[in-house]
């Protein structure tokens, strides 16, 4: 269910923050070849409406009409709580992040317990990174510069692309749900107390679909190619979550972003 951009995105993070660090010019640049954004993955077209799925109860649906029904759900919601671990290039990365549709995100990545603060409002987005993170990945001088600050860049740079999908409701909605291969109807289980029917893709990912309320995606959950787990659930539908730029004091532009 396109986990792997989400992995992606979270992953290159490390060496857009070293692209920026190597120098106070041609940032954008430099960062293009650290972050590339992940293929598109095959669409799905489904053979009924989401409404048909609704009517019938999704218990009793295909795969195809919960899959239509939970992205339609997702995109309807006024806000989310993103939260997951992965397995990337040997590192652990962990996600939180709260999204608000038509507002912005807050909420960090860290790689390999290193943090990494992600802000975003309206179309203006803010990274920050801590004092550990720097550290590992450039010099001295480079990483006290940076220490504290917030680098600033615009949802139109496409060098930033596939990080800011993070920070973005409408286009993790878009993206995140569609599956990579044919996806079959798994079995009725119980996640967090809550009932929950199984989408299985075909690259061995699953996605539980809530079977109370809304049909709101409830956990995405895979392996990686070496075997490790991974997975993101999505919790707090529709509460508040408070976005705010950094103060201007503490922000740096970054060139060509």
């Amino acid at each position: 269910m396109r986990l792997p951009l989400t992995l992606a995105a979270a992953a290159g993070a490390a060496a857009l923050l070293a692209a920026c660090g190597g120098s106070s010019g041609g940032a954008g640049a430099a960062a293009t070849r650290g972050l590339a954004a992940s293929p598109p993955a095959a669409s799905l077209s489904p053979s009924a409406s989401p409404a048909a799925a609704a009517a019938g109860g999704l218990e009793s649906a295909s795969a195809e009409e919960i899959l239509a029904a939970t992205q339609k759900a997702f995109a309807s919601a006024s806000s989310v709580h993103l939260k997951g671990t992965f397995g990337q290039a040997g590192q652990a990365v962990e996600l939180d992040m709260r999204l608000k549709r038509g507002v912005g995100a807050t909420g960090s990545v860290a790689v390999g317990g290193k943090p990494l603060e992600l802000t975003r409002v309206g179309k203006v987005a803010y990274i920050r990174g801590s004092k550990a993170f720097y550290a590992g990945l450039m010099p001295a001088a480079a990483a006290q510069q940076l220490a504290g600050k917030w680098l600033k860049v615009t949802s139109s740079s496409k060098d930033f692309a596939s990080l800011l999908e993070l920070t973005d409701f409408a286009s993790f909605a878009k993206g995140a749900f569609k599956p990579t291969g044919a996806v079959g109807k798994g079995t009725l289980v119980t996640v967090g107390g809550h009932r929950v029917v199984e989408l299985k893709d075909g690259d061995g990912s699953k996605l539980d679909v809530s079977l109370e309320g809304p049909a709101y995606p409830v956990r995405v959950s895979g392996t990686t190619s070496q075997g490790a787990s991974q997975g993101l659930t999505f919790t707090e539908y529709g509460a508040p979550v408070v976005v705010k730029a950094p103060p201007a004091s503490k922000v740096v532009a970054v060139p060509g972003a």
